[in-house]
């Protein structure tokens, strides 16, 4: 796949908003059904399966018989490796993963990979054209609703499945194109995007919904206005974003508790009262979090092996 400069910076915008997410939700404020945590919900998590499905693309468009265990060992060593690591590391010294599932997006996401080898199968089998890859996404969409609606007693990580979708929408992003499209920064491909993201986003806010259909506008939009603004986006941002992975399994240890902050919060007005406060709060937390993160990732990148074994990273020789 031909670089797309912006790309780091999408990356380093989803890590950032999850880990202003996470802040949120464990150590200030908690599990609550507030603005702040709809909006991040809204984007993040999804922006994250999009990218994975843009990468993915190159990988699954070569997928043969010769060389499928080649992919699956790479994603494995990249993915339920670091999950068991630091997953293991969390579970025994912090939390029982049972009742903290953070580490749910690495087994997941290999879990869209394999499902990934098998939807490229299927439409090798069936032919390709945009009509046919409609109705393979229609399906898609199907079952994920559905995965949505029923409660079913399933491992944590395997309720990450849900957001196959979105990876799918950056498979097919890449496949015909549409990341170097420069309609994409046009105002009349903006405009029905922000319409539709506001009007489902009140449904889902308002009267919950079986699926995260504000995502499904949501993400485009910030593609969009990410790839207009390419150029005027500070590096460090490319640089959070080229080590998502490594800030996304270490972060969790570093959040700190502040629940008297959230219940003063609380006190004085709801929290949707108070969330450009929370959303401050969050940025300002998130800060150090994020450089000790940066700064442990280097030291254990300078082993070769400590490198494999936590991020999965290929052994120099």
């Amino acid at each position: 796949m031909e670089r797309i400069n912006y790309i780091d910076s999408l990356k380093g915008i989803a890590i950032i908003t999850i880990v202003w997410r996470h802040i949120a939700d464990l150590g200030l404020i908690g599990h609550v059904n507030c603005l702040f945590l709809y909006v991040l919900n809204s984007f993040h998590v999804p922006l994250f399966f999009f990218l994975s499905g843009i990468f993915a693309f190159k990988r699954l468009e070569t997928i043969t018989t010769k060389n499928i265990f080649l992919f699956v060992k790479d994603k494995f060593f990249r993915l339920l490796l670091p999950f068991t690591i630091f997953g293991g590391l969390y579970h025994f010294t912090v939390c029982n993963l049972n009742d903290f599932p953070g580490y749910w997006f690495l087994p997941a996401l290999f879990y869209c990979m394999l499902i990934g080898i098998v939807y490229k199968t299927i439409e090798n089998v069936i032919g390709g054209g945009k009509i046919k890859d409609a109705v393979l996404i229609v399906f898609v969409w199907g079952i994920a609703s559905i995965l949505w609606m029923v409660k079913l007693d399933i491992p944590y990580y395997l309720g990450g499945l849900k957001q196959f979708p979105f990876f799918m929408m950056g498979y097919y992003f890449n496949k015909y194109g549409i990341l170097t499209l420069k309609k994409l920064n046009k105002e009349h491909f903006m405009l029905p995007l922000l319409i539709c993201f506001f009007v489902s986003f009140y449904v889902m806010y308002s009267r919950k919904m079986i699926f995260n259909f504000p995502a499904l506008f949501a993400v485009p939009i910030v593609v969009c206005f990410v790839s207009s603004i390419s150029k005027s986006i500070p590096s460090w941002i490319n640089g959070v974003g080229k080590h998502s992975l490594e800030i996304y399994v270490l972060h969790f240890f570093f959040i700190p508790s502040i629940f008297p902050i959230g219940s003063f919060l609380l006190s004085q007005h709801s929290y949707n009262e108070n969330f450009i406060i929370v959303l401050l709060i969050c940025a300002i937390i998130s800060i150090p979090i994020i450089a000790i993160c940066l700064i442990l990732s280097k030291i254990i990148g300078m082993s070769n092996y400590l490198g494999f074994i936590c991020f999965g990273q290929k052994i120099k020789k």
